[in-house]
C-alpha cells in the first residue's frame, strides 16, 4: 500500500496489501487498484481473495456465490 503523505489523500487499507503475482485476471487487478487507490477512503477496509469459504475449524461461511469464490469483500463505515 502506498504511504500516506499531506498530498495523497487516506486510501482503503488493503488486506492483504498487494495483490498476488498468481493473478492473471487484468479486471481483477484493476478493481483492486480503483479500490486501494479510491480518495478518502480511509475508513474503508478491502479483502482481497483470502478463502475465506475454506476456514479451517469453522464449518460454514458465507464468502461464496453459487460456485464462485468472493475476490473482494469490502468493509466500509456508513458515510456522513
Amino acid at each position: 500500500m502506498a504511504a500516506y503523505s499531506a498530498t495523497r489523500p487516506p486510501m482503503t487499507r488493503m488486506i492483504p496489501e498487494t495483490i498476488h503475482s498468481s493473478i492473471q485476471s487484468t479486471a481483477e487487478k484493476r478493481i483492486f487498484e480503483v479500490i486501494r487507490d479510491a480518495p478518502n477512503t480511509d475508513k474503508w477496509v478491502c479483502f482481497h481473495s483470502l478463502g475465506l469459504a475454506h476456514h479451517e475449524t469453522k464449518r460454514r461461511a458465507e464468502a461464496a456465490c453459487g460456485s464462485k469464490q468472493l475476490r473482494f469483500v469490502l468493509v466500509a463505515r456508513p458515510l456522513g
